[in-house]
């Protein structure tokens, strides 16, 4: 079944008490954290008039395949102090490098939040006793929480059960509150030692000939340009272009080699299987149902007795992006990869047959699994491989393309030329008259343009996220309307017309180091502008609000603190 964040009703009566469980209830709340108080009965009246009007907070309205939420609690993890990320680096300076470390991550993502929180906790079942508890708290939309304690303060030679729980907390500009939590993803260690010998994901990777990339670079309705490093391509008829919406089309290929005495036996729970584009909205692969996803994991039982249990999901992911919410032009950035499961195995005994306890029931072990993007591979790590049960991989961009073919470039010696045939390694003219080398040239298929006509005449075709610069700064072409002042050669003009009309054929982008470039007379980015263009702008807060955001800051940090003071 899939294991998916429990979000708080907050139209219920007992909404108060739900929230504030954690935290000595709502009564103690109400004087300790009035602020959140007040933001939580907020909530609830909202929920009670968006109710009557037909909308929730948590309604999908998007109209496409994108989701406003997205949650994962990872699998707990085996790894070395030595081998950890930075976030559980600064967590564990106590330890030798070559200390044993049973770790957990929890991820959100909250589209329009201002502020995300989670806290998290990690038990021995076996030993009754509490391991860790942390919390954290950022002002974005994403958020990455750990857990972790050395293996030794549980001991080394003996078989111990594990559980981890979380709850995320978040905040909208409105005032407007969250929470979701986690059920509790279980680990079991054997001896101390890890369940799995080795885990690689082949797909989606930075391919060998490409390890200059940071990224893994998949290119959309076209095939990869000149020197251009693109891992994957996929044409027109496999994305399935339908108007504005893309299929959604990524490979996750791998294997999992089991340590000895365990029998693969099925998927019993998936925890999520999601794209986060941009850090903000959610993508989730369509094919959730256990006896669906058995089909695309294989057991293969090895020479030497050991199983390795080999995943080749469905490329397609039953699922389209709306791109013009999420791209700026060649590159949708940011595009983040998470996969957790559990998988259930037989422990065997040294003669390979299945173990049985008192009952006389077959002995099962649920394993935990996760794949995670990450900006940076694994402290004395590597991408893609790991010798436990998570495997950190680069991030995902997706390329796409930009102007009209016959938009004509002002070029660095004053001549005009139509873009469809500048190369790499010519050079063009920028608005202040300078040289730039045109580094890279990226092309895609487009279905319709925007046309912008100036009052002079000018005519300018370029697709619907391509910034043009204007007299209040770059501008995307959809956003822009008449009467808009648009920089010019000669100075400015006013838009007299602009419409979008169908194209139907190839569209370009020059990356030219970050240049304002010249086209048809109108100043526009170029391939770098388009990127640098779509980071999202921090939202303007105000007292009242950033008060709110400080008290729930205090109430999770309290949290923590009093649990790991017991």
């Amino acid at each position: 079944m899939e294991q998916k964040a429990v979000e708080m009703d907050f139209y219920k009566e007992n909404y108060a008490d739900e929230f504030f469980e954690d935290f000595g209830g709502a009564e103690a709340a109400k004087l300790k954290y009035p602020l959140v108080y007040a933001a939580v009965q907020k909530t609830h009246q909202w929920e009670k008039e968006a109710a009557l009007r037909g909308k929730r907070q948590n309604e999908k309205t998007n109209g496409d395949d994108m989701e406003e939420k997205g949650f994962v609690l990872g699998a707990i993890y085996p790894t070395t102090a030595g081998k950890t990320d930075a976030f559980l680096e600064g967590r564990m300076t106590e330890a030798e490098p070559t200390d044993h470390v049973i770790a957990c991550d929890a991820l959100g993502t909250v589209k329009e939040a201002v502020q995300i929180g989670v806290t998290m906790e990690l038990m021995d079942l076996t030993l009754g006793s509490l391991l860790d508890v942390t919390s954290s708290c950022v002002e974005t939309t994403d958020i990455k929480g750990s857990i972790a304690c050395l293996t030794k303060e549980i001991g080394l030679y003996n078989d111990h059960n594990l559980q981890a729980d979380s709850a995320f907390y978040y905040l909208y500009p409105n005032g407007v509150c969250g929470k979701a939590k986690m059920k509790a993803t279980n680990y079991a260690l054997i001896n101390g030692n890890s369940m799995v010998s080795e885990f690689v994901v082949d797909d989606p990777k930075i391919m060998a000939d490409h390890t200059s990339n940071k990224h893994v670079t998949i290119v959309y309705d076209r095939e990869p340009k000149n020197q251009e490093k693109a891992d994957y391509s996929y044409k027109k008829d496999e994305i399935e272009i339908q108007g504005d919406l893309v299929r959604t089309i990524i490979p996750v290929n791998g294997s999992i080699h089991l340590a000895k005495n365990l029998e693969p036996k099925g998927l019993s729970s998936v925890i999520g299987l999601l794209l986060i584009y941009n850090e903000e909205t959610v993508v989730s692969y369509h094919y959730q149902n256990i006896g669906e996803l058995n089909n695309y994991l294989t057991p293969e039982k090895q020479s030497d007795g050991t199983y390795k249990l080999k995943f080749a999901f469905d490329k397609d992911w039953g699922a389209y992006l709306k791109k013009t919410r999420y791209n700026d032009g060649t590159y949708i950035t940011d595009c983040q990869l998470r996969w957790s499961f559990r998988y259930d195995c037989y422990r065997l005994g040294n003669d390979g047959k299945r173990l049985k306890d008192e009952n006389g029931d077959e002995v099962i072990f649920e394993l935990g699994f996760c794949i995670n993007s990450e900006a940076s591979a694994p402290s004395g790590g590597q991408y893609n491989k790991s010798g436990g049960n998570k495997v950190v991989i680069p991030y995902l961009f997706i390329q796409w393309g930009c102007f009209g073919r016959d938009t004509k470039i002002k070029m660095a010696d004053g001549t005009q030329k139509p873009v469809s045939e500048i190369e790499p390694g010519e050079s063009v003219m920028d608005d202040k008259g300078n040289s730039a080398v045109v580094r890279e040239v990226y092309t895609g298929q487009e279905e319709s343009l925007f046309q912008i006509q100036t009052e002079s005449g000018k005519i300018l075709e370029l697709t619907a996220g391509h910034p043009v610069l204007t007299e209040i700064g770059m501008v995307k072409a959809c956003n822009l309307a008449p009467g808009a002042a648009l920089c010019t050669e000669e100075g400015r003009e006013e838009i007299a017309e602009i419409n979008e009309k169908e194209y139907h054929g190839t569209v370009y982008s020059l990356d030219c180091g970050g240049a304002h470039l010249i086209a048809n007379g109108l100043t526009a980015g170029d391939f770098v502008c388009q990127n640098e263009g779509k980071k999202k702008k921090t939202p303007e807060i105000s007292e009242e609000m950033r008060a709110l955001m400080d008290e729930m800051k205090r109430m999770l940090k309290d949290f923590a603190s009093s649990a790991n003071a017991v």
